[in-house]
């Protein structure tokens, strides 16, 4: 027998085993008198989307280290045994997060850390992971705000009956890059996987089911959508105005006659969807980051399944390669190199690394000097410890390391809450979590990626007239050289000085899917209010009891006053505060 999984559901097992399934609505359950199997996701085997495999595997005790290498794609499946022993398998993206937490002979699991979290009676915070969300909107490693609850590692195998528990790897990164071939060669081979990925993920959709894509005006999702052969989907774009990636994204579905629906977000989106995302996000993301939640009613009257290009973007535009700006007159311009490691990794990544904390350092909040140097330490530890362990699995150098430490848990990487937010209104398939794509990548010479010099000649490659057009980011070509758009940008400015026309200002906040967050904030009063509640805030003490909360009441104020530079900090807060106050309920 089998049933879809539902949202808001849980399964428990004679009080020894608990299993949550919040935000989820992808997959099977299969229960027989040898207990009960829940596959999750769209698993992949000899490139079809196959439920059957899997189970007969399963069933003939055939599912061991080498035919789990074989299943390709999303999946996590979690095998109740009727002796309630139970064995958890996923994928090597950890595209679908688990967290786990074993106490008294009783083994709960969930894909929500906040529904895990609330069962936990005797809470034993680790406040020093609070300290490292605020520093770099993420957490790393294992361990989690709760000692007693870990996440799964990716492309692992945990087992466990009373009294005994172990995790394995049943597969490694393996970043050795391939220098014979070209990066033409490898843009030809890129384009050719995402057309074979769009085909096995499909693979159950019928030629004539409609099914949609989200679509926005950056390189990958055209890349995607480019790639599309017998099947084409309905486009969506979202945005809280038709001039910002609709406008770009529009150009792109009138050339490949695909249908296009634009999904227009209300002003007060992440207001309504307030409880909601903080539940999704579960502190481990900024709250305000899940832009796809409360969108079911305007997909589900065109589609049930919905494609996205997650992940592209950090992969083969090599967005976080360590670089060095050149500067001109002081300003940063469009040129960079490829810089070496500073330091130790740990230092360099702590120091370095993109989306770290943005103009007010949360360790200037901590009431001790001893304290701040000790909560360093943690974190820098907490990096260390993966880099060693990639260093030791795969990994040669110090830019495979950066990008090991991005890529060993995909899923909680910091802008992943996106991805989660789909799972709230859609069934989302990411054509990147395919095995040979990810293969590909961690083979291909950084500096091929660097510049997103691959990805600009795959997208040529896919459709030349896709290349053309500009990006809604900085409103140039998309495929555009760094002296092409420093050259346009120079003309532009120039331009804009002696004419008042529209066309040569650089895009705002208002021409892009988000909002400028500074302005959301203040424009809100619902916001507002949640900032002012930090004020002596009793989750904000319980979560750092390091914490000066004198300093932060006073600087408050001045950033609801109009000072900016305090507005991700804030948001970061806000993300914390409301889950602890959600999670001692």
């Amino acid at each position: 027998m089998n049933e879809k999984i539902i949202f808001n559901k849980k399964y428990i097992f004679e009080n020894k085993i608990e299993l949550y399934f919040d935000f989820i609505n992808r997959g099977r359950i299969f229960k027989s008198s040898k207990g009960t199997i829940f596959i999750i996701g769209d698993p992949i085997i000899d490139n079809k989307i196959d439920f059957e495999f899997i189970l007969k595997k399963i069933n003939s005790k055939e599912l061991d280290k080498s035919s789990i290498k074989k299943i390709n794609g999303e999946f996590l499946i979690i095998i109740v045994n009727a002796n309630l022993s139970i064995k958890i398998i996923n994928d090597r993206f950890s595209s679908i997060p688990l967290f786990y937490s074993i106490s008294r002979n009783r083994f709960r699991a969930s894909i929500n850390f906040l529904t895990l979290f609330k069962t936990i009676e005797n809470k034993n915070l680790n406040h020093n992971k609070f300290m490292e969300f605020l520093y770099f909107q993420r957490i790393h490693g294992e361990d989690t705000y709760e000692k007693s609850i870990k996440s799964m590692n990716s492309a692992s195998i945990i087992e466990y009956n009373i009294n005994h528990f172990k995790s394995i790897k049943y597969w490694h990164q393996d970043y050795k890059k391939d220098y014979s071939i070209t990066l033409k060669d490898y843009a030809e081979k890129l384009s050719q996987l995402i057309k074979k990925s769009i085909r096995i993920k499909t693979s159950d959709i019928e030629l004539n089911e409609d099914f949609g894509m989200f679509l926005s005006g950056g390189m990958d999702s055209r890349t995607v959508i480019g790639s599309f052969e017998n099947k084409k989907p309905i486009a969506f774009t979202l945005g809280f105005s038709e001039k910002g990636e609709y406008r770009v994204s529009k150009k792109i579905t009138k050339i490949n006659l695909n249908k296009h629906n634009f999904i227009k977000l209300e002003n007060n989106h992440f207001i309504k969807n307030f409880e909601k995302l903080i539940h999704l996000c579960s502190g481990l993301y900024r709250f305000d980051h899940g832009l796809f939640s409360g969108i079911k009613d305007q997909l589900s009257k065109h589609v049930k399944i919905v494609i996205n290009s997650t992940a592209l973007d950090y992969w083969f535009q090599g967005y976080y390669i360590p670089k060095t700006n050149y500067k001109l007159i002081h300003k940063p311009t469009y040129f960079n190199k490829i810089r070496k490691q500073e330091g130790y990794f740990q230092d360099d990544y702590f120091n370095n690394i993109p989306f770290k904390y943005k103009n007010i350092n949360p360790l200037d909040f901590i009431e001790s000097n001893s304290k701040k140097d000790e909560v360093t330490s943690f974190i820098k530890n907490e990096v260390k410890k993966i880099y060693d362990y990639g260093m030791n699995n795969g990994c040669n150098n110090f830019y495979d390391s950066w990008d090991f430490i991005l890529n060993d848990n995909i899923s909680r990487h910091f802008s992943y809450s996106n991805n989660l937010s789909m799972h709230d209104s859609c069934e989302p398939r990411t054509i990147a979590f395919e095995n040979e794509i990810f293969d590909l990548f961690l083979k291909i010479p950084i500096e091929y990626r660097f510049g997103a010099a691959v990805s600009k000649e795959t997208l040529k490659i896919v459709n030349y007239k896709f290349a053309k057009i500009i990006s809604a980011n900085h409103g140039m070509k998309i495929t555009a050289s760094p002296l092409e758009m420093t050259m346009s940008t120079i003309f532009k400015k120039l331009a804009s000085k002696f004419s008042n026309s529209k066309k040569f200002k650089h895009p705002t906040a208002s021409d892009r899917t988000w909002p400028d967050p500074f302005q959301y904030l203040i424009n809100n009063k619902f916001m507002v209010e949640k900032a002012l509640d930090l004020k002596s805030s009793e989750f904000i003490k319980l979560a750092m009891p390091y914490f000066n909360i004198d300093k932060l009441n006073n600087e408050i104020d001045g950033w609801l006053s109009g000072d900016k530079s305090g507005v991700d900090f804030i948001y970061r807060l806000i993300t914390i505060n409301e889950f602890l106050k959600q999670g001692y309920k």
